[in-house]
């Protein structure tokens, strides 16, 4: 690769990460306070299972998803039409989702243990369904794998709606929940999504963890390989 693409890729990935971990930093003091605030008004909530990290986590799923929208309908035609390979768009857009689902996580990890510190910790303090004793390095992996295949979903949506347009977009919007149901599946034991539960009724439920990273990096694999395979050549819209 030309040294001048690696230049070029390194700077696209840290201003997409910047901006995003922007929003990022505004969305966490929200889902914070609320989880912090909410069991002091809902006693039931103090006899549930989740984690505080896992709080976090389960509300990034549906916000990365709307992250990769906004930023492939924001960035994508602005960045070609400035120069930016398409190429270069897809690496630095990746290398950013990497860094965002991974920074999320940590940031919860961290925020949780000085939660517990200051003797506030009103949930639980195991993840529900990862069957680990590490507290840290297995959970924030897995945890950051599962929310960037959702930063990934929102990105195939984005890229077949401006790709394809009208009923095409159905197509990919069914095929990204096939891809974070299957990856729900590996994880949890089930498939979260009511539409893929009830058609796909069976579970995973105790399968090793090992074999649910390998997986999980195949299907993101393939994921990556499609948006890459739309973008190459996605003619850009003239506004």
């Amino acid at each position: 690769m030309n040294p001048k693409n690696h230049s070029n890729i390194a700077k696209l990935s840290f201003d997409f990460y910047t901006m995003q971990m922007q929003w990022s930093l505004w969305y966490l003091a929200i889902v914070i306070a609320i989880s912090l605030i909410a069991p002091l008004f809902i006693p039931q909530m103090n006899e549930g299972q989740w984690n505080f990290v896992e709080v976090i986590y389960n509300a990034s799923k549906i916000y990365l998803v709307v992250v990769a929208l906004f930023t492939c309908f924001a960035l994508l035609g602005y960045m070609v039409k400035s120069g930016v390979t398409r190429r270069d768009y897809f690496y630095g857009t990746m290398i950013a989702a990497v860094g965002v689902s991974f920074s999320l996580m940590i940031m919860a990890s961290i925020i949780s243990v000085v939660i517990e510190w200051i003797g506030y910790q009103p949930y639980s303090q195991t993840i529900s369904f990862l069957d680990t004793t590490s507290t840290w390095f297995v959970p924030i992996l897995s945890l950051s794998l599962i929310l960037l295949s959702y930063y990934i979903a929102g990105w195939i949506i984005a890229v077949g709606y401006y790709r394809f347009g009208g009923l095409k977009t159905v197509g990919f919007v069914i095929l990204a929940f096939s891809f974070v149901s299957l990856i729900d599946l590996l994880w949890e034991g089930e498939m979260v999504y009511p539409f893929f539960s009830k058609a796909f009724s069976f579970s995973l439920d105790g399968m090793p963890i090992l074999y649910s990273f390998g997986i999980t990096l195949i299907l993101m694999g393939l994921a990556l390989w499609l948006v890459r395979l739309i973008t190459k050549r996605i003619p850009i819209k003239i506004e």
